[in-house]
């Protein structure tokens, strides 16, 4: 999510001949001719030269590598103008929120590891397999906030993950505008329907504190209690399961509610009973929503 914002940053901030400079100080091979193809007589359209440099940084840890060094060079002249990066302060944070801190005196950007708080539970072992309840979130039109507003989603993230820690789960992978939780241990799914639960309580109040002026952001969820075997780093982690709880989320569910299949339902604490009603049979499982949220 976050190349997209970077690369816009660029294309809002830079001039062709500063990226071609610039990126030629990141990388000698790097000639903007060249990697377009257009040669060094015909000027390079801005639009294709934000692409080559995507293209060429392939690597999310080159691309914010050439994004340090414009970092490092601004207030600067090159190419007859100044460098300055229009937007900084969102695009850090939305790095930051992905756990990318630049360090100014290193001039590069560095893996925050205190950040990764949700990195592991700190005992499961590499490739051992374990019972999980799964939990996908995904905003709903996420579309209609726009590339602008990408700092909204890494905001959903921080919100996601700090419920789901409150319950003792991780939040295991956000890619943009969606993600997946984990819960382990004894009544791992009481724990995690309840901090979903917390999350849909609590949207009124994100919406308000960051869409004042709308759109309004609205989720859905999918829950699923199944397994998967564990490794690192754990955003590479996938098993059939938690792509029911996607698919949960994304087929049965409703905006602002949460979808539960049977395996979840059968473990639920009986007072949370009255809050599901039976939804359709999906992938030969039975299926639950939630149709109020309890106060």
């Amino acid at each position: 999510m976050f190349r997209s914002s970077v690369l816009q940053a660029i294309g809002h901030s830079l001039t062709t001949d500063q990226m071609d400079i610039l990126a030629h100080e990141v990388n000698e091979s790097f000639n903007l001719g060249v990697v377009s193809g257009f040669g060094s007589s015909i000027r390079v359209p801005l639009q294709v030269a934000v692409r080559c440099i995507g293209d060429f940084f392939a690597q999310d840890k080159d691309l914010l590598a050439f994004l340090a060094h414009v970092l490092a060079r601004e207030g600067k002249f090159v190419a007859g103008s100044q460098v300055l990066l229009k937007g900084k302060a969102a695009l850090l944070e939305l790095l930051e929120a992905e756990s990318w801190h630049y360090d100014r005196e290193m001039r590069q950007f560095v893996r925050d590891q205190a950040m990764e708080r949700t990195a592991d539970w700190g005992h499961m072992a590499e490739g051992r397999e374990y019972h999980l309840t799964f939990a996908s979130v995904d905003v709903v039109g996420s579309s209609q906030f726009g590339h602008e507003n990408a700092q909204v989603f890494a905001q959903m993230r921080e919100y996601v993950r700090n419920y789901a820690e409150v319950w003792n789960g991780r939040l295991w992978n956000w890619m943009g505008d969606g993600g997946m939780a984990a819960f382990h241990g004894a009544d791992s799914v009481n724990r995690c329907v309840i901090s979903m639960l917390a999350v849909l309580m609590n949207l009124p109040v994100f919406n308000i504190k960051y869409l004042a002026q709308g759109p309004e952001l609205r989720i859905r969820v999918g829950i699923h209690y199944g397994t998967a075997t564990y490794k690192q780093p754990v955003n590479e982690i996938f098993s059939s399961d938690m792509r029911v709880a996607q698919k949960l989320e994304s087929e049965v569910s409703e905006p602002n509610r949460m979808a539960i299949s049977g395996s979840v339902y059968t473990f639920l604490k009986p007072e949370m009973y009255p809050c599901f009603v039976a939804g359709p049979r999906f992938d030969h499982l039975e299926t639950y929503r939630l149709t109020e949220i309890p106060l």
